[in-house]
């Protein structure tokens, strides 16, 4: 927050009352902190012109910190867990596999039958997975796309 001459300046009282308060409107910013509407889009103004809030829809902090987001941790971890259930299964898959192999060698096709039937549910498991890994793979590239982008704005 800047302070000018002991005060605190109404860009910075804005800027942290949108960050709180996203999706409001003018009226409703100038009711609430007690200003005029015309101060509320001269402040708003002067903060979209230097790029920290867009007005586009409605007020909103532009303000990207160079930390990750929040969201792109939460989407790492995912996509962690599912490459932990990928190699549990493929275990099982091999294990599976094996016993149906040992079960056709001994020629019990009912049991080497149920040992195919699980082998195939499992490799359809892992395709799904690996699936699910992809798409988790193309949202984390979107949103590191959409912060470098909302970064070089800012600069």
């Amino acid at each position: 927050m800047r302070v000018n001459r002991g005060r605190v300046s109404k860009s910075s009282i804005l800027l942290q009352f949108i960050s709180r308060n996203p999706g409001l409107g003018v009226e409703e910013i100038s009711k609430t902190l007690g200003w005029t509407p015309r101060s509320v889009k001269l402040v708003l103004n002067r903060l979209e012109k230097s790029g920290r809030v867009s007005t586009r829809f409605f007020p909103t902090v532009l303000h990207v910190n160079e930390e990750r987001w929040e969201v792109e941790k939460e989407v790492s971890s995912e996509k962690e867990k599912l490459e932990r259930i990928i190699l549990k299964l493929r275990e099982r898959d091999r294990e599976t596999f094996e016993k149906c192999v040992k079960a056709k060698m001994l020629r019990d096709d009912k049991l080497a039958t149920l040992y195919a039937s699980q082998c195939a549910e499992i490799r359809r498991l892992i395709r799904a997975v690996v699936a699910s890994q992809g798409v988790l793979t193309r949202i984390g590239v979107a949103l590191e796309s959409l912060r470098l982008s909302l970064g070089r704005k800012l600069l």
